[in-house]
């Protein structure tokens, strides 16, 4: 993680956030540019959120794609014109240097189970926007599917996360590839350099890591503008843009993502899959080879805190197969501990190796100077210094051994 100062033009997020709530904004990577922005947003707008979510007895949809994965996710509409709500959006839209201008009037979290997510990068339908709304969008500078040029690529996309499950995972950014959820925690990166446009970044593609049993509560937005915006400029100058949000029964701005189809009629999705499709092929057939890339192998860690000051440590891939067994001191850096794991369970490097926890917190480069009992209580461990879930983690490249 490097936190940039406000001396560098380019990470001026730091400073905004920090001016604003006192939260926290670090670039974690250049290509593409991306920056994880912690303690922004109120403690009251994510309790009204989770705890809406923990009442409710909102049926859970299921979705299930071409390639033969299932989402199966719980939607929960929200008022966007609430008081508390309007005060989110204005905050983070003033943070992406834009006047608050949003295409909606209410707003939608979704609590997602999935078997994975393929490697994409983010589009929406500006007809779902409204022309009115979008008079000064140039469609010659965004990224259009060739198969439905109204789908473009934001300028912006903005992912909110509500619980500690999963993450985000960019294979290839220059900087940090794999980043863990938090709640409250925003992700926001840019999908062109504008001296590029009409083209998007390739190194904006991105998948979520999910998993089967444990869900994942999220907010997807995103920023459509002719030009990125910059933070710095005064708000009687800031570039035209529009920051649109996940959509609702009554106010449908979809986002491109299967775990909204079950508020669009079947030819909706029909179209939106047969879009994807092209869209992936397009891609590929423009894309450098990608050479060696590594695949991702996905370890669960269970981890045992015995009375001697020594942690017992198994990983399991996917399958549940044993990919590592040792015992390590509990002071042990997790740091170090990946490099143990890595050793014995991927010996040839051939891997990118991506460890988590029995309930759905990934441990990311940002963890690794903590050390290992740290974890004991965040991960729910119980009187005999076991994790009382074990769930199944599945994403996009894994690989099964």
């Amino acid at each position: 993680w490097v936190k940039h100062t406000a001396t560098d033009r380019s990470c001026h997020l730091h400073s905004v956030a920090a001016m604003t709530s006192g939260g926290t904004a670090s670039m974690v990577s250049r290509d593409p540019k991306i920056w994880v922005v912690d303690d922004f947003l109120p403690l009251e707008f994510l309790q009204m959120v989770n705890s809406t979510f923990d009442s409710a007895q909102t049926k859970c949809q299921v979705v299930k794609k071409p390639n033969g994965r299932e989402i199966l996710a719980r939607n929960i509409d929200f008022d966007a014109t609430d008081e508390l709500c309007q005060a989110v959006f204005q905050r983070i839209s003033e943070l992406c240097g834009i006047s608050a201008t949003c295409g909606f009037t209410e707003f939608m979290v979704s609590e997602v189970r999935a078997s994975g997510q393929d490697a994409h990068v983010d589009h929406v339908n500006v007809d779902d926007v409204g022309s009115s709304k979008l008079s000064f969008l140039d469609l010659k500078q965004q990224s259009c599917s060739e198969a439905e040029p109204r789908r473009v690529v934001p300028t912006i996309s903005i992912i909110v996360y509500f619980n500690p499950v999963g993450g985000i995972r960019f294979p290839s950014a220059s900087g940090v590839k794999t980043i863990a959820a938090k709640a409250g925690r925003m992700v926001m990166f840019h999908n062109y350099d504008d001296e590029s446009r009409p083209s998007h970044k390739a190194s904006a593609e991105h998948y979520g890591i999910y998993f089967e049993t444990v869900p994942r509560r999220v907010l997807i937005m995103g920023v459509l503008a002719n030009h990125t915006p910059d933070p710095t400029q005064s708000s009687t100058s800031c570039t035209p843009a529009l920051v649109y949000c996940a959509g609702t029964r009554r106010d449908p701005l979809y986002h491109d993502n299967p775990s909204y189809d079950g508020y669009k009629t079947p030819q909706q999705i029909s179209e939106r899959i047969q879009a994807d499709r092209a869209e992936e092929e397009r891609i590929r057939s423009l894309s450098q080879p990608r050479g060696t890339g590594k695949s991702d192998l996905v370890l669960t860690l269970q981890l045992v805190f015995q009375d001697n000051g020594l942690c017992a440590v198994e990983g399991r891939n996917m399958a549940g197969d044993l990919m590592c067994k040792m015992n390590v001191s509990q002071q042990m850096m997790l740091r170090d501990l990946r490099g143990h794991v890595q050793r014995d369970a991927d010996p040839n490097s051939v891997h990118n190796i991506v460890l988590c926890l029995p309930n759905g917190q990934l441990l990311t480069e940002e963890h690794d100077m903590s050390v290992l009992y740290s974890w004991s209580a965040a991960a729910g461990f119980d009187e005999t210094g076991m994790a009382g879930t074990n769930s199944k983690l599945c994403c996009s490249s894994c690989s099964v051994s």
